[in-house]
Formats: structure tokens, C-alpha cells, sequence
């Protein structure tokens, strides 16, 4: 797993990818730092955070889209899978990493509440309580982020090997459509996209399907 870590994070820093990311998170977060703390006077770290959320939606998808998809993409999936680690640690590798270079400008916005200890009072284990927050809701978006990716790229598999007609996704994953199908479909191509589709009887699917077999089976 620390070789998968390294390489990933090697793969953002070796490119602007990480570079980019800091910046562009610095900068909205110090747009509302002067806007709510210096100019506002509030003395609460946690509204700057809850208005850098929006970020989440944008920066998440473009951390997390390039690492099980990529492999795919670059035909370095196969060399990976084959190598003497798990598939397990090879996730989490590229989730810790993710996770790395999500960090690293919270590390540095984390200086902010010490120094407007310096000029007031303020709550810092309330301003502290809110980076511990945002770092747990980004870490949940970039687990979301890598599943999605990892479905992009099983859902190309199976297109290029089977050529279906329609792709069907059922069970207690399409229960939860909600909160990541739609983001799915946005993540494929156009010409993907349209094969994938929800199934109807959802979770209740396989057993229906299960009872079927048992009631026409010829053993009973």
C-alpha cells in the first residue's frame, strides 16, 4: 500500500494537478476569510469552511476521477492488478493519497484561528471542531468519488468485453441511487451513459429472482 501512496502522490505533485488544486482551494477560502473574519469581524473559522463546501463539488470529482479510472484509461489497470498487493491496499493507497493532497490546504488554512487569536478572542476549539468536520465530509466525498470511478471503469469493461444492449445495476447499490447515480451518468461518456440503467424491482430483484429458481426448480 505505501507504494501505491507514493506514486499517487507523486503522480499529483509531478504534474500541476496538486499545485493547481491548492491554489484554487486557497484562494476561495481566503476570499471568505477577509470577507467574513477580517472586514465582518466574526470571530467563528467555521463559517469560512462551510462556505468553501462548494469547492467539494468542484475539486472532489477532478482528484478522484483519475485514480482507478485513469489506469484504465493510460492500459496501466492490468500491470496494476497483477502486481503483488491487494486490491484492498491498493485502494486505500490511492484513497490516502486523495486524502493527502485534500489535507494539505486545510494544514495551512489552519494557521488562520491562531492568528486572530492574536487581535481577539476567539473559540478555538470551536474553530478547530470545524476543520475536523470538513476534513471527515471530504474524506466521505473522496470515498464516494473513487467508487464512482471505479464503476466508470468496470462499466467500460464490461462494454468492451459483452457489447450489451443495456447494463443493469441492481441490489442495495441502487437503493442508494440517490446519492451517487446521477453523478455516475455524468462521470460516463455519452455513448455509456445510455446503456446504464437502474432496476426497476431494485433490492427486492435478486430475491424475487431467487424464489423464482427454488419454485421451478427440479430438485424440489
Amino acid at each position: 500500500m505505501r507504494a501505491i501512496y507514493k506514486k499517487e502522490i507523486g503522480s499529483f505533485y509531478r504534474s500541476m494537478m496538486g499545485y493547481l488544486y491548492t491554489a484554487f482551494f486557497l484562494l476561495i477560502a481566503g476570499v471568505y476569510f477577509a470577507a467574513f473574519n477580517l472586514q465582518g469581524g466574526i470571530s467563528e473559522f467555521g463559517y469560512v469552511l462551510g462556505n468553501t463546501m462548494i469547492v467539494l463539488l468542484v475539486v472532489i470529482p477532478v482528484l478522484t476521477m483519475r485514480t482507478l479510472g485513469g489506469e484504465q484509461r493510460q492500459r496501466t489497470d492490468q500491470l496494476l492488478y497483477t502486481s503483488p498487493v491487494k486490491i484492498s491496499q491498493i485502494v486505500l493507497g490511492k484513497f490516502f493519497a486523495v486524502l493527502t493532497v485534500f489535507t494539505v490546504p486545510l494544514l495551512i488554512l489552519a494557521t488562520c484561528p491562531l492568528v486572530l487569536s492574536q487581535f481577539g478572542k476567539i473559540s478555538l476549539l470551536q474553530s478547530y471542531s470545524s476543520f475536523l468536520a470538513f476534513f471527515f465530509m471530504g474524506a466521505s466525498c473522496i470515498a464516494i468519488g473513487i467508487f464512482i470511478s471505479d464503476l466508470c471503469a468496470v462499466a467500460d469493461t464490461v462494454k468492451s468485453v459483452f457489447d450489451p444492449e443495456c447494463i443493469v445495476i441492481g441490489g442495495g447499490l441502487i437503493e442508494l441511487r440517490q446519492y451517487w447515480f446521477e453523478d455516475f451518468l455524468n462521470a460516463l461518456p455519452d455513448s455509456d451513459a445510455h446503456l446504464i440503467r437502474p432496476a426497476v424491482l431494485g433490492n427486492d430483484a435478486g430475491a424475487i429472482g431467487a424464489a423464482y429458481l427454488l419454485e421451478n426448480s427440479e430438485i424440489l
